[in-house]
């Protein structure tokens, strides 16, 4: 008995001494990927969001009441100065025309009537068959025809102009919007909504707006007679050449930016009014720029920085001051030297001072 407690007094004993032990953690490794930051000359622009305006823009309305007859538009087509795009019931306006003609013809011939009359009597005045009277009573009457002629002739002219109004056509050459009525409608010139609209968009306009202290450089430029500006789709990045063509003469209070205007060809009619795009003015080369690829710049709470792998396998956080952004890269105004790696994957779980492994071919990433 005695024997079996000295045994479990031992045991306890070598449990104590095993629990005091340190346990000394592996050292964590956790895999990155790198790049070398990279030196040489770039372009430097001022950039913008720009948005794409139709140089002309027609609301189409009817001139007449009548009926729709005649669609000759489905929307999204383009279409050429004098095409026809939609046709009114032309009838009761041709109808107008007959009558205002043959009223015409019937005054005509009353004025003729009237004329052989006043020359007639004239004759007889001095024989006093006829008053002087008579004859100013028939000379107003040749006054008052030769009147209604002049109106019959203007009622003519307008019932004509109904008649034309009854096929309208396009007055420029443009791309027409979705088609808002359809045959056997009856419009009216007192209509809210347009018919079809019509925008001219080539060329084209490009509004957007750069800051005041950009539009110091951008004087600069045109005072040297740069006025081009680039345009860049966000999608397909396909970029156009344009030309500045007017600036606001005042910078935005609200906003402290002013406004630009400017013309792109447009010949192919990619650009279409409404787009948002990229507005790029270039300003001057930068020697020996250092250039990172934009994964590895980071934004904390003191501000953007990168991890840079030390020759130890060690990472450091370096603040830095990002400047424009290249494609894929970002251009580094300062923090950086030339021959640094920076980490361009892996970052979520890095702190100043972890070890890395390095998971892309360190070959292609020496500078």
């Amino acid at each position: 008995m005695l024997a079996n407690y000295l045994m479990l007094i031992l045991l306890a004993c070598g449990l104590v001494s095993c629990s005091s032990q340190p346990v000394v953690p592996a050292e964590k490794i956790l895999p990155v990927k790198i790049a070398p930051v990279e030196q040489r000359d770039v372009p430097i622009f001022i950039e913008a969001i720009g948005n794409v305006n139709a140089i002309n823009s027609v609301e189409i309305r009817p001139q007449v009441s009548g009926t729709i007859i005649d669609v000759r538009i489905t929307g999204g087509e383009d279409v050429e100065v004098g095409d026809i795009l939609y046709r009114i019931d032309p009838l009761p306006y041709q109808l107008a025309l007959e009558k205002a003609v043959a009223t015409l013809l019937k005054d005509e011939a009353a004025l003729e009537y009237a004329h052989h009359k006043v020359k007639r009597y004239l004759a007889l005045v001095k024989s006093d068959f006829v008053s002087k009277l008579s004859i100013e009573e028939y000379s107003r009457d040749v006054k008052a025809l030769e009147a209604q002629i002049l109106l019959d002739k203007a009622e003519i002219g307008i019932a004509q102009n109904n008649l034309n109004y009854c096929t309208i056509v396009s007055p420029l050459r443009g791309r027409v919007s979705l088609s808002k009525v359809d045959i056997g409608n009856i419009v009216s010139p007192t209509d809210q909504n347009p018919l079809t609209t019509i925008l001219q968009i080539s060329p084209i306009y490009v509004y957007f707006a750069i800051a005041q202290k950009e539009f110091e450089e951008f004087q600069k430029l045109l005072t040297k007679g740069l006025q081009e500006f680039q345009v860049i789709l966000p999608g397909s990045q396909q970029t156009f050449v344009g030309e500045v063509q007017a600036i606001n003469n005042q910078v935005n209070l609200n906003t402290g930016t002013i406004q630009i205007k400017g013309m792109i060809a447009n010949q192919e009619k990619v650009l279409w009014p409404g787009e948002f795009v990229k507005v790029r003015v270039f300003i001057h080369m930068q020697e020996k720029a250092l250039l990172v690829p934009a994964s590895a710049v980071q934004v904390g709470q003191e501000g953007p920085f990168v991890f840079i792998l030390k020759p130890d396998q060690t990472v450091e956080m370096i603040k830095v001051k990002p400047g424009q952004h290249l494609q894929e890269q970002i251009l580094i105004e300062e923090g950086l030297q030339p021959g640094m790696i920076v980490v361009t994957d892996g970052q979520i779980n890095l702190k100043p001072g972890d070890k890395a492994t390095v998971m892309n071919n360190p070959e292609q990433v020496q500078p």
